[in-house]
């Protein structure tokens, strides 16, 4: 019976851990994030692009397009001269029948002749739960910036956001750095 309880005890402090390969892909994407007035700030700048300023802004505006669903719900600022779009979006970390947890965000794309800057700014998660109330957690008040019960839980959340985040970065420059045209006349 002593056992039992015993393993009773320890199991859920395990449960709420994080494993080592968490903690080595969260120190590496703590590497690569800057924090700036509570919001997580995600930055790469794509150069060698073998294109110019405005076939560049034509291929941002069709990814945002094709990623977003409609690029008129999302699109916050567009500005091709100055070689600008700003977008708010959602990220989905995960969705099963009863809950979701999403991380809205704002991308910022600034666009120059043979080269682009994107950067993610993301401050929170929010669960919405079809049974309890909805829940928002700021990211900097969480694991891995603060010790809690729930490390393993957000360590997970924090790894997904950030694995979507570069996933994200890496469509953006795989796309921009493509030869084809944006426009094809041979239909």
């Amino acid at each position: 019976m002593r056992k039992l309880f015993l393993i009773l005890l320890i199991c859920p402090f395990f449960a709420f851990t994080q494993t080592n390969e968490q903690s080595q892909q969260i120190e590496e994407f703590l590497k690569k994030i800057k924090i700036e007035n509570q919001n997580l700030v995600f930055s790469k700048i794509i150069d060698s692009i073998p294109h110019l300023k405005n076939d560049i802004y034509s291929k941002i505006i069709s990814n945002i397009a094709i990623t977003y669903k409609s690029a008129n719900d999302v699109i916050q600022q567009q500005d091709k001269d100055a070689g600008i779009v700003i977008v708010r979006g959602n990220f989905e970390i995960f969705s099963n029948p009863y809950s979701t947890l999403h991380c809205p965000h704002i991308l910022k794309i600034d666009i120059k002749d043979n080269k682009i800057r994107i950067t993610y700014t993301i401050d929170k998660y929010l669960f919405f739960n079809k049974k309890y109330s909805n829940s928002e957690y700021y990211i900097i008040n969480e694991y891995p910036f603060t010790q809690g019960i729930q490390k393993k839980m957000f360590a997970d959340y924090f790894i997904s956001l950030c694995k979507m985040v570069n996933n994200s970065m890496n469509n953006i420059e795989e796309l921009i750095k493509s030869q084809n045209k944006t426009t094809n006349d041979d239909w």
